[in-house]
């Protein structure tokens, strides 16, 4: 049903367009921004308005893009050591140790 209406959809768009250059092209105008959302009313705004927190937004994305690579080493890292803390932890006599002097 759902493809079959989807099918519709281009007549139905000819028809508008046609009203639209008819002689009431009022009612046809109303569905058309209806169906675009900005009909009834000032839409509200999703995001930040402020130019300079977009801006800063924007520097902030850029800046994580540039330096993902570099970040993500510095996690595995971080990892690796944190697990070597772990296991001295579980082990505090140093037996870990021990074995990988010899």
């Amino acid at each position: 049903m759902v493809d079959r209406l989807r099918g519709l959809l281009p007549q139905a768009l000819d028809v508008l367009a046609r009203e639209l250059e008819g002689e009431a092209p009022l009612p046809a105008a109303i569905h058309v921004l209806r169906c675009c959302g900005v009909y009834g009313g000032i839409a509200v705004p999703t995001g930040p308005t402020d130019p300079e927190l977009i801006a800063a937004q924007q520097q902030l994305a850029e800046d994580a893009r540039q330096h993902a690579a570099e970040e993500a080493a510095v996690t595995i890292k971080r990892r690796t050591f944190d697990r070597f803390l772990t296991g001295m932890a579980a082990d505090p006599t140093g037996s870990l140790l021990a074995g990988a002097q010899d």
